[in-house]
């Protein structure tokens, strides 16, 4: 059994080393050269020494997962988040606002604009991985107003045309920047 206070002791050298080094290896890596990858009660408490990944990194990897970030003709994240997380074959696209990339403003308009702005980001998003709207599995569709449900999804069929992925409306009291319109949307890699 690994004594907590050595592995605090290991660690701080190691980040020491890193920091010193300018390293930018992500804290899976920390783990895995420690030999700690394997174990569950040291695993929770390594995440308050974990070396964060680089906000310039495009893609990286951590325990598996891919986070993309710099994705063309997509708008930049609004938070501290990935514009899209892959782990194995399943693709998780943040929830997309009705942001114009070219601006990085909030479009303005009636909720049918708003919509098909949030779908040219969804499309560009999924691009940026090569994949498209027929490759959706399922979508989260937020909206602030849900008496606007009917003119959203007018453009939500229009845009999946006939695919039409699992799917769930949620009623909210806000969005990020005033939106009144997020979608959400989890996708699979074809074979």
């Amino acid at each position: 059994m690994l004594d907590l206070n050595e592995v605090k002791e290991e660690l701080k050298q190691l980040i020491e080393y890193l920091s010193r080094n300018k390293s930018d290896i992500p804290c899976y890596e920390i783990r895995k050269r420690l030999g700690l990858c394997n174990s569950s009660a040291i695993g929770e408490k390594m995440n308050d020494f974990a070396v964060p990944v680089p906000k310039t990194t495009t893609a990286a990897m951590t325990t598996g997962v891919q986070l993309m970030n710099d994705i063309p003709d997509v708008p930049k994240a609004v938070g501290p988040y990935s514009q899209i997380s892959i782990a194995g074959d399943t693709i998780y696209l943040s929830g997309q606002l009705p942001i114009d990339p070219k601006t990085g403003k909030l479009v303005s308009g009636a909720i049918g604009e708003q919509t098909e702005q949030v779908f040219n980001n969804i499309e560009a998003v999924l691009k940026g991985v090569g994949l498209e709207l027929t490759d959706v599995a399922r979508s989260s569709v937020y909206l602030t107003d849900m008496s606007r449900f009917p003119d959203m999804n007018a453009i939500y069929a229009k845009r999946f045309g006939s695919h039409r992925p699992a799917r769930e409306t949620i009623g909210v009291s806000a969005l990020a920047i005033g939106a009144a319109v997020e979608i959400t949307v989890i996708a699979h890699k074809r074979k």
